[in-house]
C-alpha cells in the first residue's frame, strides 16, 4: 500500500492485491452547498466509481457506465458508511 500518490487531495492510497489494482482519493470534508435537501443534521457521503477503460467489458470510454458504475458506487458507500464517524461533521455532503 502506498499512500499519499494523489496531489490536491484530503488524502489518498493505492493498493495492489493479486491482479487487481485499487486507487482511492478522499476529498473533504466540505460544507454542504446549494440545494439538495435531505438531512443536514448528519453528513453526507458521495461516491464516484470509475473503471480503467482497458477492464470495462463493452465500454470504450473507460470505467464502468451507467448503472453498472452507480451499483459499485453503492456497493463501496454501504460498506464504508458504518465505519464513518458522520456526527464528527455534521455539515458535510455525504450522498
Amino acid at each position: 500500500m502506498q499512500v499519499g500518490v494523489c496531489a490536491g487531495v484530503a488524502g489518498s492510497a493505492y493498493v495492489e492485491v493479486g491482479r487487481t489494482k485499487v486507487m482511492a482519493a478522499v476529498h473533504g470534508p466540505r460544507d454542504v452547498s446549494g440545494g439538495g435537501g435531505g438531512d443536514l443534521t448528519r453528513g453526507r457521503l458521495a461516491v464516484e466509481f470509475r473503471a480503467a477503460p482497458w477492464c470495462a467489458a463493452g465500454s470504450s470510454r473507460g470505467g464502468p457506465a451507467g448503472e453498472a458504475g452507480r451499483e459499485a458506487a453503492a456497493l463501496v458507500a454501504a460498506a464504508l458508511e458504518p465505519a464513518i464517524l458522520f456526527e464528527a461533521f455534521p455539515k458535510v455532503r455525504r450522498r
